[in-house]
């Protein structure tokens, strides 16, 4: 029997991003609206590590008589995210900030910066699904991978650059564990790890869930 341990499925392309919205202790904004969108031009995940400590010492004759090192940890991971459009609801769940409504406030038509000396965005769990690929072809009986960050921040990132071409909204911060997070769809652990990932049968559908924004 092929399974998921051993189609040695490849991940091909992003398919989904999930942003949910985070208390700073970790667990879910009780009010917080969630976005699934498949938006976004790129994520990347880079883990960071502390070097572990090396000692060395020499007797009276040059010859090394201790030689030792403490194993490598990992910190955390660096967080990068490239979106396709300057979305306003995105930008606000990623990087804080404020949303711009028409008159009357029944619209969403823009987004503003957090204010020069104020704090940068909330925390949010970050979500990727990508195909699961396996001989040239879905693999069978779970086509997905998932990828998940349980507690990133972000701000932007780059130049806000204005040329005969799209303009990209990029996004960089950190991730670390988090324990506090519960999903109904994840159960098996290790989202007090910085990342983590796991095969899936099905991806979530395009939008919005929980309340949304109230107008000003």
């Amino acid at each position: 029997m092929v399974t998921a341990a051993t189609d040695f499925a490849s991940s091909v392309q992003g398919v989904r991003l999930r942003i949910t919205p985070l208390q700073e202790d970790g667990t879910k904004v009780p009010t917080g609206h969630v976005l699934v969108t498949e938006g976004f031009i790129s994520q990347t995940i880079t883990p960071e590590y502390e070097d572990g400590e090396e000692i060395a010492e020499k007797s009276a004759n040059g010859q090394v008589c201790i030689s030792w090192k403490a194993p490598d940890t990992l910190k955390r991971v660096t967080v990068g995210l490239s979106v396709c459009s300057p979305d306003p609801e995105v930008a606000v769940l990623l990087a804080g900030g404020d949303l711009l409504w028409s008159t009357p406030g029944d619209e969403i038509i823009g987004y503003s910066a957090p204010a020069v000396g104020g704090a940068l965005g909330a925390p949010c769990a970050l979500e990727i699904w990508s195909y699961a690929n396996s001989g040239g072809k879905p693999a069978a009986g779970l086509p997905y991978w998932r990828w998940i960050i349980p507690y990133a921040k972000l701000r932007f990132d780059g130049d806000r650059e204005f040329t005969n071409g799209a303009l990209a909204n990029e996004f960089s911060g950190y991730g670390v564990g988090n324990a506090a997070l519960v999903l109904t769809d994840w159960t098996e652990g290790g989202l007090d790890r910085p990342f983590a990932y796991k095969r899936v049968a099905t991806i979530p559908a395009v939008g919005w869930t929980g309340t949304p924004p109230a107008a000003p």
